[in-house]
Parts: C-alpha cells; sequence; structure tokens
C-alpha cells in the first residue's frame, strides 16, 4: 500500500492524471469549457493536491485510508446549497479584513438554517469542516454570534485537507481567526471547532494523527483566562517541544490584529513567535522585583538619536541588532552614520565601522565631521577652536577597521575579533557591518543561502548580547524593478540578499528610500521587537540637506500631499565647553550609559 508523508493511501491518482506531469485538465471543469484541453490544473504530487486556474478548486488527487471504524457512528451533513456568497455575506467579512480570496481557500458557505438560539430557520453563514474532500462536519453562524455545529456529526479540526502534508501548521481558536491567517498568506492553518470554553477536546483525539508529522505548531488561541487554559492543554497534548506561542502584543484574537494593523503585523507574529520553554524555568519569585518595578515604572525606553519623528516610531535597545537596507545611492549608510553620532552625543557611545565601501577613510570622517559640524569644513578651520574640539570628539567616538593593509581578509570573524578587542580597549557600544555581502563568513557555502544567512545572524546576535552593543548590519537588497513610471519600488525585509531569515531572525529593521522626485528621504520601520520601542510599519520623511549631509526634519504632510518645508539645521550639534568642570561632566555623560535602556 502507498503512502504519502505518512498517511496510507487507499487509491492513488483517483482522476488518472498524467504521472509526474506539473500541469493537466482539471477533471472538474475542463468538460464544461470552450477551451478543454487548455492545462488549467497545477499538480503537487508532493502535498496530494491540485489547484484549478479557472475553477479555483482544490482537489485531492489521492483516495487516502478511512480511520478504522469505532463504535460512534457519525452523521454525515447535507453539502452546502451554494458556495458563491451573497454580498451580505460578503460585506461582513469585509469589515472583519476578510477577502472573498480568503473564503474560498476556506470553501466558506452559507445556507439557512434552523438554528436553536432563534427558534426558527435563519440566514446562515456555514464553516465547513473537510477531510479527505469529504465534508464531515459544518459550524453554522448566525447573527449575535449564534452558532451551531451539525448534529451527530465527527468534531475535527479545520482545514486538514490544506495542510496534512505540511511540516508546519497554525492553530487558532475560532474559524475568523483561522480566515485571518489565510488572509495574511498561510494556508497551513486550522481552528478548534468548539472553542475554547469547551472542556470537549474529542477533535484533537480524532485529528492527533494530522499533527505527528509536524515540526512546529504554532499556537494562536484569545488572550484571555480560557484561551491560556486550552493553550496550556494543548501544549501538553501535542508536545511543548514543537508547539510556538503567537504573541499578539495587546489583541485579543488574530482577527482584532489583522483590523487593526494589518496582515504584516500576523506574518511578523508567526515569525517571531517563540518555542514553549523547556528549561531554565524561571519561579515567580525569581523575577518578583523586576514585575513590580514594571508596574510602577513600566518598559524602560530605548536608546534614541535625536531625531525626533525618527525617535517617535524607533529606539532599541543594546545586545540587539539593526538591518538597514536600502537600494543603492539611496543612503542607507549616510543614515546609519546619523544613528551612530547621535548615539555618541546622547549617550557618548563609540561606534567602530568596518565600512568596505566607505573608503578611504578620510571620506568617511568627512561624512561624519560635517554632520556634527553643521557644513562641511576648509582649510580654515584648521586653527577653529571649536572645530578642533569636533575633531577630538570624533578620535574619542569612532574608530574604522581596514585590513587592507594586512594579511587578514575582511571577513565576519575577523571584523567580530576586532570588535571585541576594540569592546575592551576603547569600550565600543555600536559596531556597524557594512554592507553584508562584502564581509564574508566562513565555513559555510555562501550558495546554500538560508543556511549561510542563519548562521551570520546568529553569529552577530550572539556578539552583540555577549559584549552588550547595538550591531547594525547593512544589507542590499536585490536588483529592484523600476516601475511603469521608472519610478524604483520601496524594497521590503524581503527584498534583502541573503532570504528571508533576514525578516525571521533580525530583533529591528529599518529601510532607507530615497524619493527622487519629491527630493526627501524615507524611513521606515520593518520591524520592531518590543511594541514600547516603535512602531511597526511606520515611516517618516526627511530632506537630506547637501551642505551637511544631514536629514532634516520637514513641515507638512508628505503622504496628504501638503507643501513641504525643510526646517534646514546647520548649526554645529557640539559646542565647546565653558570650562573644565562642564568639560568634565561631559566626559562622564559620554564615557557612561543610560541604565533604563539595558535589561
Amino acid at each position: 500500500m502507498k503512502e504519502l508523508n505518512g498517511f496510507a493511501i487507499e487509491k492513488w491518482n483517483v482522476y488518472d492524471l498524467p504521472e509526474s506531469a506539473k500541469t493537466s485538465t482539471c477533471p472538474l471543469c475542463s468538460e464544461s469549457r470552450k477551451k478543454k484541453k487548455d492545462k488549467c490544473l497545477s499538480i503537487k504530487w508532493e502535498k496530494g493536491l491540485a489547484d484549478c486556474h479557472h475553477c479555483e478548486e482544490t482537489i485531492q488527487l489521492h483516495e487516502y485510508v478511512k480511520n478504522k471504524a469505532t463504535s460512534v457512528v457519525y452523521s454525515k451533513p447535507n453539502p452546502p446549497s451554494r458556495y458563491n456568497l451573497s454580498d451580505k455575506v460578503l460585506k461582513f467579512f469585509e469589515g472583519r479584513k476578510i477577502s472573498q480570496r480568503a473564503l474560498k481557500i476556506a470553501k466558506v458557505s452559507e445556507g439557512f438554517d434552523w438554528m436553536p438560539q432563534f427558534n426558527r430557520e435563519i440566514e446562515t453563514i456555514h464553516f465547513n469542516y473537510f477531510l479527505y474532500g469529504e465534508l464531515i462536519n459544518i459550524k453554522y453562524r448566525a447573527p449575535k454570534k449564534a452558532f451551531k455545529l451539525a448534529k451527530d456529526a465527527e468534531l475535527i479540526v479545520s482545514g486538514i485537507d490544506r495542510w496534512m502534508h505540511e511540516d508546519d501548521v497554525i492553530l487558532t481558536e475560532g474559524e475568523i481567526d483561522e480566515l485571518s491567517f489565510i488572509e495574511a498568506g498561510f494556508s497551513n492553518v486550522s481552528s478548534v471547532p468548539n472553542g475554547g470554553g469547551s472542556a470537549n477536546l474529542q477533535y484533537l483525539d480524532n485529528s492527533y494523527k494530522f499533527f505527528e508529522n509536524k515540526k512546529k505548531i504554532y499556537l494562536c488561541v484569545d488572550s484571555d483566562d480560557v484561551g491560556k487554559k486550552l493553550e496550556a492543554e494543548l501544549i501538553r497534548r501535542l508536545g511543548a517541544e514543537r508547539c510556538y506561542i503567537v504573541d499578539l502584543g495587546d489583541y485579543k484574537d488574530a482577527n482584532e490584529a489583522l483590523m487593526n494593523e494589518g496582515v504584516e503585523f500576523l506574518q511578523a507574529a508567526i515569525f517571531e513567535a517563540k518555542l514553549t520553554p523547556l528549561e531554565n524555568v524561571k519561579t515567580y519569585e525569581s523575577i518578583k522585583d523586576q514585575y513590580r518595578r514594571f508596574i510602577l515604572e513600566g518598559m524602560p525606553s530605548g536608546y534614541k538619536t535625536g531625531l525626533v519623528s525618527f525617535d517617535n516610531i524607533f529606539s532599541t535597545y543594546t545586545k540587539q541588532f539593526v538591518t538597514v537596507t536600502g537600494i543603492p545611492t539611496h543612503g542607507k549608510s549616510d543614515f546609519v552614520d546619523q544613528m551612530c553620532i547621535g548615539y555618541a552625543l546622547n549617550y557618548g557611545f563609540k561606534t567602530a565601522y568596518l565600512s568596505v565601501e566607505n573608503n578611504p577613510e578620510y571620506l568617511h570622517v568627512n561624512k561624519i565631521i560635517q554632520k556634527i559640524y553643521g557644513r562641511e569644513p576648509n582649510n580654515l578651520d584648521f586653527d577653529n577652536e571649536l572645530f578642533n574640539y569636533i575633531e577630538s570628539f570624533v578620535e574619542d567616538h569612532f574608530f574604522f577597521m581596514n585590513f587592507d593593509e594586512s594579511d587578514e581578509l575582511a571577513d565576519l570573524d575577523t571584523a567580530l575579533s576586532k570588535g571585541s578587542e576594540l569592546v575592551k580597549r576603547k569600550g565600543i557600544r555600536v559596531l556597524v557591518l557594512d554592507p553584508f555581502n562584502k564581509i564574508p563568513m566562513k565555513g559555510i557555502n555562501r550558495e546554500r543561502t538560508n543556511e549561510y544567512t542563519t548562521a551570520y545572524l546568529n553569529k552577530i546576535d550572539a556578539w552583540g548580547k555577549k559584549n552588550d552593543c547595538i550591531v547594525i548590519p547593512v544589507a542590499h537588497p536585490v536588483k529592484m524593478k523600476a516601475q511603469g513610471t521608472n519610478k524604483m519600488p520601496e524594497p521590503s525585509f524581503y527584498d534583502i540578499k541573503g532570504g528571508g531569515e533576514w525578516y525571521d531572525m533580525s530583533p529591528h529593521g529599518l529601510s532607507v528610500y530615497r524619493d527622487f522626485e519629491l527630493s526627501l528621504v524615507k524611513i521606515k520601520v520593518m520591524k520592531v521587537k518590543f511594541s514600547n520601542l516603535g512602531v511597526n510599519q511606520a515611516h517618516v520623511w526627511f530632506a537630506w540637506n547637501p551642505r551637511n549631509g544631514r536629514y532634516t526634519e520637514v513641515g507638512g504632510d508628505v503622504d496628504d500631499g501638503d507643501e513641504i518645508t525643510p526646517f534646514w539645521d546647520e548649526m554645529p550639534w557640539l559646542q565647546l565647553p565653558e570650562n573644565e568642570k562642564q568639560k568634565k561632566d561631559e566626559e562622564i555623560r559620554y564615557d557612561g550609559y543610560s541604565e533604563e535602556c539595558g535589561f
């Protein structure tokens, strides 16, 4: 008997499709079409499924061996009368930010059914539970959140046919939350049939074998007490070693998060889900003092740059890394310089650069000094006391790695080793690696993209934690294609060279995008780890001052089409100390750091 991913097959290839073919005609709709020979069916033999691009149906390629007979005899509900949803139902789901496409994937239908809450037949939405292509159960939803399940039907989790051959699955507490994740691009998502308040977990008994081959099970239940009890039982039953907890922050469930934040929030929540802890468990007593301090004082603020509008949407702690990306010539390295200058001015942080493209180093130094000084210096400034003071500041706070004149290469291990030396000898708190693709890592073939990027980011993450530093890797996106207006699109986290691990593993991510038509630069927070540190997907606009290289605040709302007024700032960011005491006070401030920001 044949098997597919551990599931026994009663009859292989029930529609007699061409073996090993990737496309074919559709057994459901091709006969009724004018173009009967059009290969509209995409076949996924490895998943036992095929998708028709004409009728948009997903079909099971095989007939699987059913569960062994039991003493329980289940009823089968009648198939839905129609899948074409009415405008009224579509409008209801539109209000939940769920599209018609997601409803079709989940096979949602509607009809008229007797509902005990109303004691009459009423219009209902059908959430249909299929297994091996056969309708097993229906959950009916009527107005005023009235629900019922098909009488005497088998309890199973939803969507099994979609995800039974996947390595991972997302498990939610309700069908609306399941649809929310489908809307966010996840078809491998399921729902329990009777919510979190039911003590009847028979659905898990009936469905457990479909979880046996899963490497990761993401649990996204409601954040209330009922949801947490369900979560605890699912962990106990499914195994803590593969259960990942999805954190939706302050939102009660996935649909509330979708409605308020959009699909990217849900995507990020899955990517950032944490494995259920097994070891090194802390008791409440061990963290009670920290908890009470949190209640009294709230979350500590992060380190900020001094750019007010940017600081309103992003800040960071040490022991974390901040990925910065942007199209070449759009100014990502220049913006990183301004961040580092801000950390130096505000907290006395010292920065080490391995900036392969910023050579020779004196050109890089010129960019930094221009920003601090307020203009490009000339030879007349060499005897200027303020200029000399700024030179001294740069000498104390910025260090530039250069391996061109040594036998060493500018690889990651060498850079991190030199960074560790600078931590000990100079007290650096920021390490900039610019760009990622020109600072290679030894030991792993770069063509094994995901493995390479994962190992790379793990190394810089571990180094930052060990040395209590902010690490800023600057990463180029793949080559972006111009749009119809010849305007380049903004790169996303997924456009960074090196694979999707950048999004998965980076605590924070920023993009720098120059709009040449507006003569403005857009800084976007692609990701921020903690809500108190910033705003995911928020952005701000700056003007770039060619006279000093500063990113400058602007007046007017760019996104609303307002007239923009740059607030040009050309005053020095440093002033001469009035006396030795002030100078000493500044030295103390620069050499220390705010304990509020560290953990």
